[in-house]
């Protein structure tokens, strides 16, 4: 088994154990996932065009550096689905946002402490009455 597969395998044990624990052989799974992740990482770092460098150094950095999004990108594309972030409820969302402030107010509550302080505590009076 290469590092690829190592990683998927060590990756989809730790999101996804009972999906990970219902595959029959894992190691031939995860050699075989492994091996296909090699092929693609490879295919697209053959296409790969890169911008002229300045030196030796800077060129082994460019292409690590872009080998390394590659791999990142391939993996992510075998891992499993976790299913995604949770459904958010776009009302609660907006209800958590503020009315629109006037600039102007805003910026002479800014430079007033008097102003601020009193705008604090309106807030509060708000948030206990709602």
């Amino acid at each position: 088994m290469n590092q690829y597969g190592r990683r998927l395998m060590e990756a989809w044990r730790a999101l996804a154990p009972s999906e990970c624990a219902q595959i029959p052989d894992p190691s031939y799974h995860f050699s075989t996932l492994g091996e296909e992740a090699q092929e693609l990482i490879e295919e697209e770092l053959a296409t790969l065009i890169l911008p002229p460098a300045t030196s030796y150094l800077e060129g082994v950095g460019q292409t690590n550096a872009a080998k390394k999004a590659i791999e990142e990108r391939v993996l992510a594309d075998l891992m499993p689905a976790t299913g995604g972030l949770p459904a958010v409820d776009p009302e609660q969302v907006l209800s958590g946002i503020g009315e629109p402030v006037d600039l102007d107010e805003y910026q002479a509550q800014q430079n007033d402490p008097l102003a601020s302080f009193a705008q604090t505590i309106q807030q509060l009076q708000d948030h206990q009455n709602s």
